[in-house]
């Protein structure tokens, strides 16, 4: 009977296998060449004072329709394959067109593309050399009457000299008399409108052609209209209006009157303030500019300015509306949030949003009742590890705050990412009085550390910190908060309680670039500092604490315990994806840190808002594919392991597996199963042995200027080193800049060996006649020695006569050498 396949295998398809797309298949045309004759005339009508009247007569071929011929693979020279055409604009349609020597100029060589290769930005260039002159006559069109006729007959109604008026923002912006107009304009008040005085088009304005908005009613008649404003300001995305606004004064059938405010949100303009507004921007605007803040950090500065001169490019401070844009987009952003968060449906109102309610969750991560199954928390260890809570903290001393005496009022006080700013600042006014007194005691030197307590001038807050999920990098709801000094213990803690409170969770882990430092006393300073409702409820031996994998390198031996790579449970989690998320809110920080901490505050919450919807899009295909790799990675590594395991004795591997295993429940376990164990002696050591070795020789010695041996041996050993750096460096070098910074180098080596030289003359004798006879040889040649080829004759380098009359020399340099050796294989 055949076993039933792996579900896993059965699901998931092969890639080794998938078919690729052959290339160079499928049916080619091939396009015939230009020809000379059969050639007819047509006409370009070119702008004069209004009319496209004079005409320009060019050449073109009939022929560039030409004949296709549909020909096999093997006998296509010139083509386009079909498949391809399209987006990139090349095409059998437009080939041949004004490419004759009359409309150029001169003769254009073409150099079609290859079969099955994809346009390159030189393709496109060169296919569009042809078509520039055409381009720009049709853009001219535009500043013209174009296709109208010269009695200036409305589009419309058909009534002829009365149509001096069109709208740019129409399609094809048809000539049409001021009636028509109006009419087709009723509801779209802010489409710029351009007037024809007989040369050339003007700027005009419907308010000016006696287009009246009406508010209230749907856009209807009102039968009891109020307060009329015939200079209210709108702000769209096609620049700033000024447009004649009656408000509606009727009362509906409960009685009450529609406020102005209402009115102007009901037609889609957001008003700049709440009393007798005069200024309003439409939700479009809005939206564009709330959009490319967020992707493209542009700042309410920048877009002002390009507002302004889209209004009128040659009197830009016409309108100034920074300040009222600057208010809006506030209310706007925070709007946006809590309509995205549901909150307008809550029928306790928004003041009862909860802390974090307004953030964008990770759907990937755990959350019981939502996406764990009914009795997660009963599953056996080989499952449970399954449901782990990864974190991972980091902070960024880019994103600071001056300190400019501004007093702002929070519209979402811990509603998102950043913590409740006022319960914040009384915990760190009660706790954080002193300075950190921990000390670093891990072999790596932590700016996190012996920067913590240093404070910056002028500055309210120096950076901030921020907690992501670990295996999916989106910033956790109430998991940031702003650093006044370095990156304090204290300040770390309050965001692990207040992104953990209220989360049920079983098994944890929390990297941190300094974690082998920060989780010593972590469980003493919650109980000591955070009441009994944020203390985190679970034991010790539940939460695991990682170093990132870039950083764990810097941290020296007997940190095993930290790294992801030996952890269970962690699969490939790395670890730093918090720093991907700093390289996308850094470019907003040159705003932000004028801004008023509230505003600050709201901003960075919308950014990251931003960020983390974003990475929910990306991880449909992002966790398939993960998936797929790791289904192939785990199949290609247990086959390595399972050749590699049976080499072994079976008592053998079974001991090793235990001892890992009494390891992971307890790391005080000794010897530490992923350490390894050094036995042999480094470079420094070797060093020191000899040193000492030497000292009651200098002692008895009488040449109180003569270098010791070993440290003569180990300059040359530098020096040989700085040789190889410097001749791999000059095969590189090919600007003036680096040629003259590699002279500079060799220079100052050529200086270093002349100087051991001196004392190589007093310990090897000999030298001086070998390098005699090399300096004769170099006489010989045209160019000075370079001093990376220089030989230094070292004593393992010298010829045999001499090497027993230097025997201890050398074997001191093989015990460097060794030493030398084993430390770079120990780096790799």
């Amino acid at each position: 009977m055949e076993p039933e396949p792996d579900p896993i295998h059965h699901q998931l398809p092969d890639l080794s296998k998938r078919k690729r797309r052959p290339k160079n298949t499928g049916k080619f045309t091939k396009i015939a060449g230009p020809k000379k004759a059969n050639t007819s005339n047509y006409q370009i009508r070119k702008l004069d004072g209004g009319h496209l009247g004079q005409t320009r007569t060019r050449r073109m071929d009939q022929n560039t329709q030409a004949a296709r011929e549909e020909v096999n693979d093997d006998q296509v020279q010139v083509g386009v394959e079909q498949d391809d055409l399209g987006d990139d604009g090349a095409g059998p349609s437009c080939e041949g067109v004004g490419d004759s020597e009359e409309t150029t100029g001169k003769a254009t060589p073409r150099r079609p593309p290859r079969p099955g290769r994809r346009n390159t930005w030189s393709d496109r260039v060169e296919q569009f050399l042809p078509y520039r002159d055409l381009y720009l006559a049709e853009l001219l069109r535009h500043d013209g009457m174009g296709d109208a006729s010269d009695d200036y007959i409305c589009t419309s109604c058909g009534e002829a000299g009365t149509a001096t008026y069109r709208c740019c923002d129409c399609a094809y912006s048809p000539l049409c008399c001021r009636n028509c107009l109006l009419e087709a304009h009723d509801s779209l008040p802010l489409h710029r409108i351009e007037e024809w005085t007989g040369k050339y088009f003007m700027k005009a304005s419907l308010k000016k052609l006696g287009l009246r908005v009406q508010l209230g009613h749907s856009g209807g008649p009102c039968p009891c209209p109020g307060r009329h404003n015939h200079k209210f300001i709108v702000g769209n995305l096609n620049g700033f209006h000024e447009v004649d606004v009656r408000f509606c004064a009727c009362y509906d059938n409960n009685g009450e009157f529609l406020f102005y405010w209402q009115q102007l949100l009901q037609i889609g303009w957001f008003p700049a303030t709440q009393e007798r507004p005069t200024t309003a921007f439409t939700f479009d605007l809005l939206n564009f500019l709330h959009q490319l803040n967020q992707q493209g950090k542009t700042s309410l500065y920048d877009f002002h300015k390009t507002l302004l001169r889209i209004t009128d490019n040659s009197i830009p401070l016409t309108v100034n509306r920074y300040d009222q844009l600057s208010t809006v987009l506030r209310f706007w952003r925070h709007l946006m949030m809590l309509k995205r968060a549901g909150r307008g449906h809550d029928p306790d109102g928004i003041d009862n949003t909860a802390a974090g309610e307004l953030a964008v969750e990770c759907p990937a991560c755990p959350h019981p009742g939502k996406n764990l199954p009914v009795g997660w928390e009963n599953a056996p260890p080989g499952i449970l590890w399954l449901y782990t809570l990864f974190l991972m903290v980091d902070a960024n001393f880019k994103l600071k705050l001056k300190d400019k005496g501004i007093i702002d009022t929070y519209l979402s006080p811990g509603w998102a990412y950043f913590v409740n700013e006022e319960k914040f600042q009384k915990y760190l006014s009660k706790h954080a009085g002193k300075d950190q007194a921990e000390t670093n005691t891990c072999s790596a030197e932590h700016r996190a550390i012996a920067n913590a307590n240093l404070h910056k001038e002028g500055y309210l807050a120096s950076g901030v910190a921020a907690i992501l999920c670990g295996r999916h990098a989106l910033v956790r709801p109430n998991g940031v908060g702003d650093l006044q000094k370095g990156e304090r213990y204290v300040n770390i803690d309050y965001l692990i309680m207040s992104t953990l409170w209220g989360i049920w969770y079983i098994l944890l882990l929390i990297s941190y670039d300094i974690a082998c430092q920060f989780y010593k006393n972590f469980f003493k300073r919650m109980m000591k500092n955070f009441p009994p409702t944020m203390q985190l409820d679970t034991d010790p031996s539940n939460i695991s604490w990682a170093v990132p994998k870039k950083h764990i390198a810097v941290h020296g031996p007997n940190h095993s315990q930290f790294s992801l790579n030996f952890l269970p449970g962690v699969g490939k989690t790395y670890g730093e994806g918090i720093e991907s998320g700093w390289s996308h809110m850094n470019p907003i920080s040159m705003s932000t840190k004028e801004m008023g901490p509230a505003v600050r505050h709201e901003t960075l919450d919308d950014h990251w808002g931003s960020w983390n919807w974003m990475k929910i899009l990306a991880l449909g295909w992002l966790l398939a594919k993960s998936l797929l790799h790791a289904y192939l990675m785990q199949e290609k590594h247990r086959k390595i392991f399972e050749e590699y395991n049976v080499t072994f004795p079976t008592d053998l591997t079974y001991a090793w597996r235990k001892h890992i295993e009494k390891w992971n429940k307890d790391h005080s376990v000794k010897p530490d199963p992923y350490e390894d164990i050094e036995t042999y002696v480094t470079l420094q050591e070797v060093r020191l042995k000899l040193a000492q070795e030497e000292a009651q020789d200098i002692a008895l010695s009488d040449d109180a200027c003569k270098m010791p041996p070993s440290a003569f041996l180990h300059l040359g050993l530098e020096l040989e080193e700085q040789q190889r750096s410097l001749l791999a460096r000059s095969l590189t070098s090919k600007t003036a800049t680096e040629l003259a910074s590699l002279q500079d180098k060799r220079n100052l080596l050529m200086r270093r060996i002349y100087n051991w030289q001196q004392m190589q003359d007093i310990y090897m004798p000999f030298v001086v006649s070998l390098r005699q006879s090399s300096d004769s040889l170099e006489a010989e040649e045209s160019s000075p020695e370079l001093a990376e080829k220089v030989n230094l004759w070292l004593p393992s380098a010298s010829p045999p006569t001499f090497r027993p009359s230097i025997s201890t020399l050398i074997n001191k340099e093989k015990k460097l050498r060794l030493a030398q050796a084993q430390d770079a294989l120990s780096h790799i």
